[in-house]
Parts: structure tokens; C-alpha cells; sequence
């Protein structure tokens, strides 16, 4: 069975080639994230989203329910990244919803999968959700839930304990939200 085409669909001005793709940027303004897209070209590998802030994000936008597609997202944005001498961005594939696995062993809620450059070498794992709980932060944000543990984008450390859990619930209402800005535009 084939996959629908996808729906060129506008948002705040801009034309994204799928509606799943403006939808997801509605959620990162409603998140408060601040996004470029299709920000640059690796060697003909042009990511959906970069992920402006502290620590910086590459986003993958792929219509997936689990994790085998965002993998390959992720081993083609391995492939496509800059050369050797550089560090290479972080990158997070997220599906069709903020939300597609249960939660992991920690209580955290997995956003996707993230590539993540650990002394120039890759390492994947699930990204989790999580609110920033540094005084004057309090950002919505996401972590390699095996690595470096540290936020993006705001870029605090959880070895500090500024990682707090978000939920489904916590989530909904931007995605809801983000949907309703994004549904019957074209």
C-alpha cells in the first residue's frame, strides 16, 4: 500500500511541503521554540527544522507511528552530516504526533529519536519531553535520555536536576492547538 501524497500546506507565511510539517511547526511556536526551515543543505540532505536556542536541534519531521522509520531518518541525517573536524548538530526525528511510544523507565515521555554526537561518534537513543525547571527558564524541551542530558534547547544540564518530567497531558493542548492553526489551510 502506498503512502498518500502529502498536502503542501501555509502557515505564518510559509509554505511546508507537508501539512504534517506546518503542524509541527504551530507546536514549536506554541511550545516557544523559535525554528527555521529547511535552514540549510547537507550535500543534498536538507533537514525539516533547526531548533533555535542555547543548544541547537535539527528536527526530522517523518509521518511514522513507531521508531523503524524515524531510524532511517536518522541514518540518512548520520550519512549527510558535515565532515570530520567539525561537531556535527544533534538531530531528533519525531513522528506523527509528539508522542508515539510508552513511557520509558523514567517516567519521561519519548518525543522520538535523536541522534546525538558523543566525541564525534553517533549515538541514538529515545529523546524524552521534559520542562526546565531552572529559576527563570521553565522551557518545554527535549533530551537524549541516554547521553549528555542536556536540554534542548535551552541547554541546562539535568546533572543539576533541572529536568522535570512532562506528560501526554502537559503536551495535548499545544498539539491540539497546532492542528486546529494547520488543518484546513492549503
Amino acid at each position: 500500500m502506498s503512502e498518500p501524497a502529502a498536502i503542501r500546506t501555509r502557515y505564518d507565511g510559509t509554505w511546508f511541503r507537508s501539512r504534517l510539517e506546518a503542524r509541527w511547526a504551530a507546536f514549536f511556536d506554541g511550545i516557544g521554540w523559535r525554528w527555521e526551515y529547511e535552514p540549510f543543505d547537507w550535500d543534498g540532505y536538507i533537514p525539516d527544522f533547526l531548533i533555535l536556542g542555547a543548544n541547537p536541534l535539527v528536527v526530522e519531521v517523518k509521518p511514522e507511528w513507531t521508531a523503524v522509520g524515524l531510524e532511517q531518518a536518522l541514518a540518512r541525517a548520520q550519512r549527510a552530516c558535515p565532515p570530520a573536524g567539525k561537531r556535527p548538530l544533534d538531530v531528533i526525528a519525531v513522528g506523527a504526533m509528539p508522542c508515539l511510544f510508552t513511557d520509558n523507565a523514567y517516567g519521561y515521555e519519548p518525543a522520538g529519536l535523536m541522534l546525538q554526537w558523543c566525541e564525534h561518534e553517533p549515538w541514538v537513543a529515545e529523546a524524552s519531553w521534559h520542562r526546565c525547571a531552572k529559576e527563570g527558564c521553565d522551557r518545554i524541551g527535549v533530551f537524549h535520555s541516554e547521553g549528555s542530558f542536556i536540554g534542548y534547547p535551552c541547554g541546562h544540564y539535568d546533572g543539576d536536576h533541572y529536568l522535570s518530567p512532562l506528560y501526554v497531558s502537559d503536551l495535548e493542548p499545544f498539539w491540539a492547538r497546532a492542528r486546529n492553526a494547520t488543518q484546513w489551510r492549503a
